[in-house]
């Protein structure tokens, strides 16, 4: 039983050695999403590569602006708060006719 437990362990830990999401550090009066669900959603658009949340921007009670690094590059997700959960939407672009 415990030679099992250890191999279930040892696996979880090595399929994620590659890849690693540093959250940034809360405040008091932060608004927005966790860092878990955020490194969990930019895991899962940059599979196998290192992230760390650099910047978070309140724009209002109901949307924030997440700056990140990926892959050696800046980047930006934005989120709004729908309900009671906070969901990643992509950003908005003016188009003129």
């Amino acid at each position: 039983m415990t030679k099992s437990t250890i191999c279930l362990v040892a696996l979880l830990a090595s399929t994620n050695a590659n890849a690693a999401c540093i959250g940034g550090t809360l405040e008091i009066g932060d608004i927005g999403p966790s860092a878990e669900l955020i490194c969990h959603s930019l895991d899962s658009q940059h599979p196998n590569h290192s992230i760390e949340i650099t910047n978070r921007h309140i724009e209002s009670g109901d949307h924030v602006a997440i700056d990140y690094t990926a892959l050696q590059q800046k980047n930006r997700v934005n989120y709004r708060l729908v309900g009671l959960e906070w969901m990643m939407v992509e950003p908005i672009v003016a188009r003129s006719d």
